[in-house]
């Protein structure tokens, strides 16, 4: 049986964690569900969009602890599964479509750390956000130290990584949480944005989500710059 149950209907797949018993939280078999189903989205043409959301009232509770206490001696092992699991953030930052999470409950550790690299996040107001792996002896994989002060800002990044404390209401203030929806109009808002996204052109998203993902590395020339280039880029075109 599938830890993730998907559903594409006119363009938009859904993939829909599914295992409310444990809060959804991920064993080793969901990783390769999730990756499987992220680096298909480029080559799936009728997949214009991905939707994430979980089933139950969580939405991911992180890594299953089950095997997360099971330790390893060989530091290559280790290594090999932490790229494979980091394959994930890698391929939805480097898809081409549009991606947008529907929150629904807790978001803890990798639960929150997949949403990380989505073009929009959408939560109930039932939904919460902890980074609790220092407290329990592991440490983040996902790229955290990349995003989250990005989003946030250091000092809540910094507060959340290190105390591990539950986040709600700051999460929207914030900027962690794109907006907030009622329970029962949260999927269907999720998926009616990622259509939207998909029905824009396509050359365009792909620069101002580049644009997006990258402003706060540059200065302002450098972003004048690539402006210039986008505009050229879009305007010279063939259509």
């Amino acid at each position: 049986m599938s830890d993730i149950q998907l559903d594409v209907c006119d363009g938009i797949a859904v993939a829909t964690f599914n295992r409310p018993e444990r809060l959804n939280a991920f064993r080793r078999k969901t990783y390769v569900e999730l990756l499987d189903i992220v680096t298909r989205l480029d080559r799936e043409p009728a997949w214009n969009a991905l939707v994430v959301t979980g089933a139950g009232r969580a939405f991911c509770a992180g890594q299953d602890l089950d095997e997360a206490t099971e330790r390893r001696k060989d530091s290559a092992e280790l290594a090999d599964l932490i790229g494979r699991l980091q394959d994930i953030t890698r391929a939805l930052e480097s898809t081409a479509k549009p991606t947008v999470s529907a929150i629904n409950g807790p978001a803890i550790g990798f639960g929150l750390e997949c949403t990380l690299a989505l073009d929009l996040r959408f939560a109930s107001a039932s939904a919460y956000f902890m980074l609790p792996e220092l407290a329990i002896g592991l440490f983040h994989t996902n790229g955290t130290y990349h995003y989250l002060w990005q989003l946030v800002g250091r000092g809540l990044a910094a507060d959340m990584i290190l105390t591990g404390r539950r986040v709600e209401e700051e999460a929207l203030r914030a900027g962690l949480v794109t907006r907030l929806v009622s329970t029962e109009d949260l999927l269907p808002h999720a998926v009616e944005a990622a259509a939207q996204l998909a029905a824009l052109d396509a050359t365009a998203f792909r620069f101002a989500r580049r644009g997006l993902r990258t402003m706060s590395h540059r200065t302002v020339e450098e972003d004048l710059q690539f402006e210039t280039q986008a505009c050229l880029s879009l305007l010279t075109r063939e259509i």
